[in-house]
């Protein structure tokens, strides 16, 4: 087992998350405080797996629903940062 904590730096965090996976059958991710708008780890794990993000508006909704049915309800962080790409 490795413990890893990282600066806020998109290349260090693929740079990381690569070396990880190359040497682990799983990468265990956790992340500091919460989401914020500049939060770098969606991008950082898609680049490490050479991935494209895809934004998809019905599972931000069905995640929105679910969160007021429980009583609860979403920051403005969670989504609202991404809703000008919902597709």
């Amino acid at each position: 087992m490795r413990h890893t904590t990282l600066a806020d730096d998109l290349d260090l965090i693929i740079e990381e998350l690569q070396a990880a996976a190359e040497r682990s059958q799983a990468v265990l991710i956790t992340g500091g405080l919460g989401p914020t708008l500049d939060d770098l780890t969606r991008e950082a794990v898609a680049a490490a797996l050479g991935r494209q993000l895809l934004f998809q508006s019905e599972v931000a909704q069905a995640i929105e629903r679910s969160a007021v049915a429980g009583g609860g309800a979403l920051r403005a962080t969670d989504l609202a940062a991404h809703r000008s790409q919902w597709v």
